[in-house]
């Protein structure tokens, strides 16, 4: 018996497949925290990409100096 309903011998074996409640934890942990995650990296990236242009420009300059 689980709660209120029969259990049969399928059930069981289903039952046993799953992995221990600390793993099954961790897993759903990890769903919550995927989307803040993505999130935290698009956020990153749009000044990260500036940066980028902000360097290759003065990377630019710096070589128009240097000939």
């Amino acid at each position: 018996m689980l709660e209120k309903s029969k259990l049969t011998a399928k059930d069981v074996s289903e039952l046993a497949k799953l992995p221990p409640i600390d793993v099954l934890k961790a897993q759903l942990l990890a769903l919550f925290n995927t989307p803040a995650t993505q999130f935290v990296r698009i956020i990153q990236a749009v000044p990260q990409g500036l940066l980028n242009v902000l360097q290759a420009k003065v990377d630019k300059e710096n070589e128009g100096q240097n000939a």
